[in-house]
């Protein structure tokens, strides 16, 4: 029990993908995750693990479950390659460079990240505990901007409830389901999913949860779900509302995370040595 208590890595049994955790408050969790123990000083692994490459690699050798969900069971977790870090750098030469990378990503300059972080796997001896010092500060960056939409989603959220009943509030958990295709001949499902093609586009191929997805939609496509998913009574005036006072803070969280999360993924497409035609093949999902 004591392992509980300790800095480490929590993943759920059954996922959808790769989806490990950092905790470092001594949470306490069920039978339906496993927990890996690490020191602070191990917080590489996390954006490791979690990126696009090793959840391809991941997909090889876990057994799938209805939906295309994973297994993470050891057996399996045990397999996912790490690449080992050469801490050979002086410190203060380490601190510095470190500091010139995340300078680059805090001025969006992605390119010239990349491209640093090439140089920095080429030179003899590898500079790989620098770039190791990048992945663990967007590690950072990913765990901040997630406490920060947690925080705006449930600012929504509240606003929501002043507006909505709890059963109303519970209809819109799920915003959209994907329609089925329509048998051919079939009218009214043709149209249904025409419209529906044509208000969400390619969200329409894709279930849309409230908390999840709310960053994704502007304020056309939240007013076709309301009105998909409501019926009644409810103020719609103040629903629109809520939704562009509240919405854009968590779409720009989304946007940042998406693009931080993208870097990570380049980074270590690079720390594996990966050719251009083998990120083509991890990252056709």
């Amino acid at each position: 029990y004591d392992e509980f208590e300790k800095p480490k890595i929590i993943f759920p049994d059954i996922a959808i993908g790769c989806r490990f955790a950092f905790d470092t408050e001594g949470l306490y969790s069920t039978n339906t995750t496993y927990i890996m123990p690490i020191d602070t000083d191990q917080r590489y692994l996390i954006p490791l693990l979690n990126s696009s490459l090793v959840e391809f690699f991941f997909r090889t050798i876990s057994a799938f479950i209805r939906g295309g969900y994973l297994r993470f069971f050891t057996q399996y977790v045990t397999q996912i390659p790490i690449r080992r870090i050469t801490f050979t750098t002086p410190t203060d030469e380490r601190t510095i460079l470190a500091n010139d990378g995340i300078a680059l990503y805090k001025e969006g300059k992605r390119a010239e990240l990349l491209a640093f972080v090439q140089e920095l796997l080429a030179v003899q001896p590898e500079q790989s505990d620098v770039v190791h010092d990048v992945l663990v500060h967007l590690a950072e960056q990913m765990i901040d901007l997630n406490k920060q939409r947690q925080i705006a989603v449930e600012d929504f959220m509240l606003d929501l409830k002043t507006i909505l009943s709890d059963t109303q509030l519970q209809k819109i958990s799920r915003l959209w389901t994907p329609l089925s295709a329509p048998k051919q001949g079939s009218k009214g499902a043709e149209k249904m999913y025409a419209t529906t093609k044509q208000e969400l586009g390619s969200l329409a191929e894709r279930q849309l949860d409230l908390r999840d997805d709310i960053g994704l939609l502007n304020q056309y496509q939240w007013e076709y779900l309301l009105r998909g998913r409501l019926s009644g009574d409810y103020n719609l005036a103040r629903l629109m509302r809520s939704f562009q006072q509240l919405q854009p803070a968590i779409a720009a969280l989304d946007q940042r995370m998406a693009t931080t999360d993208q870097l990570i993924n380049h980074i270590v497409h690079r720390l594996y040595g990966l050719t251009e035609e083998e990120v083509a093949i991890a990252e056709r999902r």
